[in-house]
């Protein structure tokens, strides 16, 4: 009876780690930007500037010129946060892995937002 047992429990625990190792854990935040090697085409209709975005919650800084600037997303579905040109509104924008070039109402420029410390 107790090889029984014994074998039962190894048997439960290989199953349970074998389960267990096909499910990554969340990212702390701390991961690096090298994975965010997508180019996203952003096109803004504010004045010239570098404007704050958080990708999944990675900032990036983008200059935008004639209303034209870029930004790295990763390869799968994410998440692109920024404040609103009224320096109140924090706006989300979701963005599918297909997405080439996305169109964005005005922001705040970067000066602004870090001082208002919204996002």
């Amino acid at each position: 009876m107790d090889i029984k047992r014994r074998n039962f429990l190894q048997f439960a625990s290989l199953s349970l780690t074998t389960v267990l190792a096909g499910f990554k854990l969340p990212d702390s935040g701390e991961a690096d930007l090298d994975s965010y090697t997508k180019p996203l085409s952003v096109q803004m209709a504010s004045g010239q500037g570098t404007y704050i975005f958080y990708v999944d919650g990675k900032k990036q800084i983008v200059d935008i010129v004639d209303e034209k600037g870029q930004l790295f997303t990763p390869a799968y579905s994410c998440e692109i946060k920024y404040l609103a040109s009224d320096g109140e509104t924090n706006l989300i924008v979701n963005v599918d892995q297909d997405t080439q070039q996305l169109f964005l109402v005005p922001g705040f420029s970067e000066t602004y937002s870090e001082m208002k410390g919204k996002l």
